[in-house]
């Protein structure tokens, strides 16, 4: 469903487990890459 899928990568409607999970995941593992050497 499009409408469904428009609400949900809307900012201001609550994102999803799974999405900010994901998010959040990238967001550790980058830092981790930047902070550990190599």
């Amino acid at each position: 469903m499009p409408v469904l899928y428009k609400e949900v990568r809307m900012p201001k409607v609550k994102h999803p487990p799974q999405v900010d999970y994901e998010v959040i995941f990238a967001f550790l593992v980058n830092t981790i890459s930047i902070v550990l050497p190599g």
